[in-house]
């Protein structure tokens, strides 16, 4: 039998991150996973292991999640914390 291990998603690349205003501060907002099937729902995904607050997705994904439709662009990592002027 094939081994039909499930493909890893990039949380960049992912439907369920989604913005955490409870954990967001002025000028950064904090994004959290938001598929209850995956071992870092409710975490923060753009956070490092030290707790520093980043500019960018930083967790590598899991496979329980979905690609964005082609339609839609990956998260902007760049872009994510950008306070309009």
């Amino acid at each position: 039998m094939r081994n039909m291990r499930k493909k890893k998603v990039k949380c960049t690349h992912c439907e369920y991150p989604r913005a955490d205003l409870s954990a967001s501060t002025t000028g950064w907002v904090a994004y959290e996973c938001g598929n209850k099937e995956s071992p870092y729902h409710k975490c923060l995904l753009n956070i490092d292991m030290r707790g520093t607050m980043l500019g960018q997705l930083v967790w590598t994904g899991c496979t329980e999640g979905k690609e964005k439709a082609e339609t839609k662009e990956p998260i902007d990592s760049s872009k994510l914390n950008k306070q309009s002027g």
